[in-house]
């Protein structure tokens, strides 16, 4: 989840296929300074040494790491009619989330997609006004993905602050 030198240096050996354990240290100019940059890759050219960036693990590691895996599809009655279902883990929780496809998806481009964010309290008691608009609009268009993502932690939006001493809420 970081993406500090640890990291680095712990990704760096499992992309080598090596134990993930590594030492860390830094180039020192002769002045006491701490190399940057141009003087990293001087250093680097001048003992023959090869080099990588934080930057660089991280794109080398999204070009070839799956963060996402479904585990289980599913059929889903809507008041647009049937959904194709798909539920989601992350490589980070185990909460799932979830894909409904409306119609056929054809070659994938320009197809309406609402990113949703899980809210108990406009899902539950507020009829989920931002589904609705969404199913209606894929409805018109005959295709659109509707993904609905859950938070850990049971994300409730909480506006102002409760009075002990009140009654209201």
């Amino acid at each position: 989840m970081r993406s500090g030198h640890t990291e680095a240096c712990v990704d760096l050996c499992r992309f080598a296929e090596l134990p993930a354990v590594g030492v860390l240290a830094e180039l020192m100019n002769d002045d006491g300074t701490v190399m940057r940059g141009t003087e990293v890759e001087r250093f680097a050219r001048s003992h023959s040494l090869g080099q990588c960036s934080i930057a660089d693990l991280i794109a080398y590691s999204h070009a070839r790491q799956r963060l996402i895996r479904r585990v289980a599809t599913f059929s889903a009655a809507s008041r647009i009619g049937p959904l194709s279902g798909h539920a989601f883990v992350t490589a980070f929780d185990e909460i799932q989330h979830f894909a409904f496809v409306y119609g056929d998806l054809g070659d994938g481009e320009n197809v309406l997609t609402r990113l949703h964010r899980a809210n108990v309290i406009t899902d539950l008691f507020d009829g989920a006004p931002d589904i609705h608009f969404a199913l209606n609009r894929f409805q018109v268009e005959g295709r659109g993905v509707l993904i609905c993502l859950r938070d850990p932690a049971g994300w409730v939006p909480i506006s102002g602050r409760l009075d002990p001493d009140s009654a209201e809420i």
